[in-house]
């Protein structure tokens, strides 16, 4: 690559990576949309060991803010939600849709990304609150008339991020493989998989259980 391109993509990603507060992420994007472009209008590849070299030392040295583990999600709103639901086979074609992004949401361990794009769930039905919680609107419920939406309420605190813990962890509670688990939810590193992702059982529930099995040898 020449000197001069080389040095522009360098200055570029130190500007994007001092504008956050955890660069990994942000620096990957930029570098992945950096290659293709430069090897479609120029056929070689910017990425050369300098450059990336360079994008390891600026994520050690601009990470400033440690991951926070997500939190799990109760998700007593939505078995409110589909209590309201009739059954599949007399639901109209826009109440199924929004049943099924629900279930994927909550079954497939969605991202935000997964279910925000505007052909199946659009920003406008998620609404940020004074207090810093979330309203999801769902709209095609069987009984919405005035086509108002039917409204879940997620507390401060909460983000749809949360769906992929609160499914990660309910699953491998219920004894489900770890491997399929994290294929399901497209965790490539088992670290960040266990760490932020799975909540481990309480003291409580680790005594009671143990208890319990020590008065079954009596």
């Amino acid at each position: 690559m020449p000197v001069d391109a080389q040095s522009h993509v360098a200055l570029y990603l130190v500007k994007k990576a001092q504008s956050s507060e955890r660069p990994e992420s942000l620096l990957r994007t930029i570098s992945a949309a950096l290659k293709q472009f430069f090897l479609a209008k120029f056929g070689h590849d910017p990425m050369d060991s300098e450059i990336l070299c360079l994008i390891q030392g600026l994520i050690r040295s601009n990470t400033t803010r440690p991951r926070e583990r997500t939190k799990i999600m109760p998700v007593e709103s939505f078995v409110s939600l589909f209590s309201k639901w009739n059954d599949n086979h007399i639901l109209s074609i826009a109440c199924l849709r929004q049943k099924a992004i629900t279930l994927l949401a909550l079954t497939a361990l969605c991202r935000p990304s997964d279910i925000a794009p505007q052909a199946i769930f659009r920003r406008s039905q998620i609404i940020q609150n004074s207090d810093s919680s979330l309203t999801l609107r769902f709209f095609g419920i069987k009984n919405d008339r005035k086509r108002e939406g039917f409204e879940v309420g997620l507390p401060p605190h909460f983000t749809a991020r949360c769906f992929r813990s609160t499914g990660a962890t309910n699953a491998m509670h219920s004894g489900a493989d770890a491997r399929e688990v994290r294929q399901l939810g497209r965790w490539k590193s088992e670290e960040v998989f266990y760490q932020h992702y799975v909540y481990p059982t309480s003291k409580s529930n680790i005594t009671s259980s143990v208890l319990n099995s020590q008065l079954t040898l009596f």
